[in-house]
C-alpha cells in the first residue's frame, strides 16, 4: 500500500501520471528502511542524534534532538501531518543505509536516486570513448 490515496490519485494512476504528493510513499519507504536496517527505533534515534550534533543540525523538539516519539510519528503511515524535516532526511537515510526514502521524493517528478555500483557504472559509461557495445554506430 502506498499510503493514503485520494480519488484524484487513483484517477491520475489510471492515466500513468504519478501524484506529486510524496508523503504516503515517503512514510512507507522510511518504515521499510527502518525495519530492514536491523536497528531498533531507539538505536536509529541515537545514531541520528550523533550525526545531527556533528553536522550542527537541530530539530524543533526539546534539546534539538530526535526523540523516539518524533521518529514514531515520522514513520506512522496514518500521521500524514508529521513529516521528517527535509534537512534530517539525509541523516535518517545514512543511519538506516537506504536511499529509498529519497527516491520517494524524486520519483513524482521523474527523478531517480542512485548510489554505489550504479554511480560507478554511470561514470564509466560517461567516460567510455566510443559507442557502447549494444548501441548502433
Amino acid at each position: 500500500m502506498a499510503g493514503v490515496r485520494t480519488g484524484l490519485d487513483r484517477q491520475m494512476a489510471l492515466f500513468g501520471i504519478k501524484a506529486l504528493n510524496p508523503v504516503g510513499d515517503l512514510k512507507r519507504e522510511m518504515g521499510l528502511a527502518a525495519k530492514k536496517s536491523g536497528l531498533s527505533r531507539q538505536e536509529i534515534c541515537d545514531r541520528m542524534n550523533i550525526l545531527i550534533q556533528v553536522e550542527g543540525l537541530r530539530t524543533k523538539g526539546k534539546d534539538g534532538l530526535v526523540t523516539l516519539a518524533m521518529l514514531d510519528k515520522w514513520l506512522a503511515p496514518e500521521a500524514l501531518e508529521s513529516i521528517i524535516p527535509l534537512k534530517l532526511l539525509p541523516v535518517f537515510c545514512r543511519v538506516v543505509g537506504s536511499l529509498a526514502p529519497l527516491q520517494a521524493l524524486a520519483g513524482p517528478v521523474g527523478g531517480m536516486v542512485i548510489g554505489g555500483l550504479e554511480v560507478v557504472l554511470l561514470e564509466m559509461a560517461r567516460a567510455y570513448p566510443g559507442p557502447l557495445p549494444h548501441e548502433p554506430e
